[in-house]
């Protein structure tokens, strides 16, 4: 985002100039463009000290508040769920650790699914690549084990047509996030919440999303994000969009537990699509972490590898996952977190 940021100011281009580029670039600079946006706002505060973290949590009737950096080089690195009686000073250390200038946030914990978004801004249009609806682990680290990507529905917020013009509910979320940014042409890679009184966002980056989930999506419909992303950076328009060859895709991301050392050395596993399979794979491999030893699962770093597929279901897909890892089945078994 900043290389892009960069070369419009430099050589006087179209698109993202600084402003834009400091407020998709900061947590805290997002929540203030949200918060007078009553469809948007969430609550937060900054936090600069152990009195100012535990103050925040005295403020929530849940008694927790999600403590995270500013600025970060993402990855969940630094984001923590703080209850009332843990330790303020490790939550606010952990934070602070990961922030790229020392600042840190702190805001009310969401109640509902935790989705992530992917699409591609035109003049301001949303065109959405996929919703996929986020496995986190248990709190108070909040790293995903694996995301689900379901073409008909997720938390009953359907990329169909159902609004003014043929858009749908999570094309019209995107563009007011990304509006009140000022941000109207590029990749969105949008984390959000569906809550019973609608979707809220926590958090919107200029970009594709990491790792395989670009090449997931385009397996999924068809569509390429980072290459329509390419197309829009270089002035010109994408495609029309291709037939959904899948109607759903599963990333099951390999996180043994802590200290779990396995008869036969799992980490060298073979990890294969069956005979005419292949094409329902994207990608598959594992690899040890540091000495090989599982640790604690901090960050999407802490993790050991991935299985990506795409199938007709989110159950197909898990069939499938399974199958691929059978033989690392403790790591690839469908998991129950939230």
């Amino acid at each position: 985002m900043w290389t892009a940021v960069e070369l419009v100011d430099r050589f006087g281009l179209s698109g993202a100039g600084r402003t834009v580029g400091a407020a998709v670039g900061s947590k805290l600079l997002q929540r203030r463009r949200w918060e007078d946006d009553p469809q948007l706002s969430v609550r937060f505060t900054s936090v600069e000290s152990v009195e100012d973290l535990r103050e925040a949590v005295s403020r929530e009737a849940s008694g927790q508040v999600v403590v995270k950096p500013a600025r970060s080089r993402g990855g969940s690195r630094g984001v923590v769920i703080h209850r009332a009686g843990d330790d303020a000073e490790a939550s606010l250390q952990t934070a602070e650790t990961s922030s790229l200038d020392g600042s840190v946030i702190a805001e009310e914990v969401l109640v509902g699914e935790q989705l992530t978004c992917d699409a591609l801004l035109v003049d301001g249009e949303a065109t959405v690549y996929g919703v996929g609806r986020n496995v986190k682990q248990p709190p108070p680290y909040r790293v995903n084990l694996a995301i689900e990507y379901q073409a008909v529905s997720i938390a009953g917020w359907e990329t169909k047509p159902g609004g003014p013009g043929g858009r749908g509910p999570v094309e019209a979320f995107v563009e007011r996030c990304a509006d009140r940014l000022g941000y109207t042409d590029g990749p969105v890679h949008l984390e959000m919440v569906a809550t019973p009184v609608g979707l809220r966002p926590i958090e919107l980056a200029a970009r594709c999303g990491g790792g395989v989930i670009p090449d997931l999506l385009a397996a999924m419909t068809g569509r390429h994000p980072m290459v329509d992303a390419a197309l829009v950076a270089c002035g010109s328009r994408p495609p029309a969009r291709s037939p959904k060859p899948h109607g759903a895709a599963v990333i099951r991301y390999l996180t043994p537990p802590p200290g779990w050392h396995p008869e036969g050395g799992w980490v060298h596993g073979d990890l294969r699509a069956d005979r005419g399979e292949e094409d329902r794979l994207v990608d598959a491999y594992v690899f040890p972490v540091d000495d090989g030893s599982p640790g604690e699962l901090r960050t999407t770093s802490d993790r050991w590898g991935q299985i990506a597929v795409v199938g007709s279901d989110v159950d197909d897909c898990w069939n499938r996952v399974a199958r691929i890892g059978a033989t690392v089945s403790a790591a690839c078994v469908r998991p129950e977190g939230g």
